[in-house]
């Protein structure tokens, strides 16, 4: 049946009653917040006291521990929030138009985005990287010798890097909308699945709990005590089946949208348990070093999962109403996390050899970036093609964006006093 995105079904929520699509703006404000999320948590990755393997620029001369403690922190729940979310809007897709329709608009919205980046944003990345390093072994190197020197083989690697969600969410799409072909062909409901989810979700921790099994044999298959990264287009089968749990857990959360009030009654217990469990987790890899892997494994899906849901019901609960600074940077947030990388290495690149210490420089680089990519946006993507390409509109240029970002920063300040 066609449904229209405004009125899909009324939600008893708070005493009063609500559209579904109230819901969907919270939802979208949460995926705009885990896509900003990514500034801080790769900018955090340049100051880490051991070197990451996946990860390849390292400030010279300053280190921090915290930033070992964000990164681990963000990285707990950023993409799992992420792949909740990005499922429960390809089932809205899905059983609010058509599966046809699903396919067509992630491939406009996911797939073809991905190849223009692959292209264009991708090489730009790998030259800030090369540039980066460089810098900090040659004091005085520059951006023309950097051309100069530059290998076609560093700029097209095999290597998907930071965009690798891209090429899963892709995957996770068409798998959906097979499935669904599948189901209408044998003409099977899945019902019961949608009962047993439903009786879950009014359990909050039996719900957590069993999904954090899931996750466990998931962590289990990879080998590590926390979630790992998949930078090849080829993906790796463990780290796939454990982002696609939270997709699929999203789709499922969309056909029981009536219950997404239980997240707003118990997110704070879910917040509270989540970063004592974080801080268990913490002593345990910093002073045992192994010595309790399973446990750690155990712990970190915990922490995943009581995250994840204490973050979606927080949001529900604090971002429902629709408001035209939320939708300028749910509108903004796929063109930051696409370009923010590049930004990143460019300014590390300029400040890395200076004596400041890591919490000024993470500073730097964190509101440079926000304030360029946000530039960016307002004056080259938001009122041009690349904004149509993105986000499937075009908005009408507007030169107003230091006020707005002027009142944006007052509103913080002042709910801050």
């Amino acid at each position: 049946m066609q449904l229209h995105l405004n009125y899909i079904k009324i939600f008893e929520y708070s005493g009063r009653c609500l559209m579904s699509n109230e819901r969907i703006h919270s939802l979208d404000s949460l995926r705009a917040a885990m896509m900003f999320l990514g500034i801080v948590f790769h900018a955090a990755l340049i100051f880490l006291p051991i070197e990451s393997e996946t990860w390849q620029v390292h400030d010279p001369k300053s280190k921090n521990i915290i930033f070992d403690g964000i990164s681990l922190w963000i990285h707990s729940f950023r993409m799992p929030v992420f792949f909740i979310i990005s499922g429960f809007f390809a089932a809205l897709l899905f059983y609010a138009r058509t599966p046809s329709t699903m396919i067509k608009n992630r491939i406009k919205r996911i797939y073809l985005p991905f190849l223009a980046c692959l292209f264009t944003i991708l090489p730009l990345y790998k030259f800030m990287v090369f540039y980066a390093n460089k810098s900090f072994e040659l004091d005085g190197y520059s951006l023309i010798e950097a051309i100069e020197q530059v290998s076609l083989s560093i700029l097209f690697p095999l290597r998907v890097e930071y965009f690798w969600f891209l090429n899963y969410l892709m995957i996770m799409s068409l798998m959906m909308f097979l499935f669904g072909i599948f189901l209408s062909k044998v003409n099977m409901r899945l019902n019961f699945l949608k009962r047993i989810f439903e009786n879950l979700m009014r359990h909050n921790f039996i719900s957590v709990f069993v999904f954090c099994l899931l996750s466990f044999l998931s962590l289990y298959s990879m080998g590590y005590s926390l979630a790992r990264t998949d930078l090849y287009i080829i993906p790796n089968p463990s780290v796939f089946l454990y982002y696609f749990l939270f997709f699929i857990y999203g789709c499922l959360l969309y056909s029981s949208r009536k219950l997404l009030y239980v997240y707003t009654e118990s997110y704070r217990v879910n917040l509270i348990l989540g970063t004592v469990l974080y801080v268990c987790y913490i002593t345990m890899t910093y002073f045992y070093k192994n010595e309790l892997f399973y446990l750690e494994m155990f712990c970190y899906a915990l922490i995943v999962w009581l995250y994840s849901f204490g973050i979606i019901g927080l949001f529900l609960k604090c971002f429902r109403k629709e408001s035209a600074m939320n939708r300028y940077f749910s509108d903004s947030s796929y063109w930051v996390y696409i370009i923010h990388l590049p930004i990143i290495l460019y300014i590390t690149s300029l400040i890395g050899n200076y004596n400041l210490s890591a919490i000024a420089k993470f500073t730097i680089i964190v509101s440079s970036t926000f304030f360029i990519s946000m530039l960016s946006y307002h004056y080259l993507v938001r009122s041009t093609f690349i904004g149509q390409f993105l986000n499937g509109k075009k908005y009408p240029f507007s030169g107003r964006l230091c006020s707005n970002l002027a009142r944006f920063y007052h509103k913080i300040e002042k709910a801050k006093q």
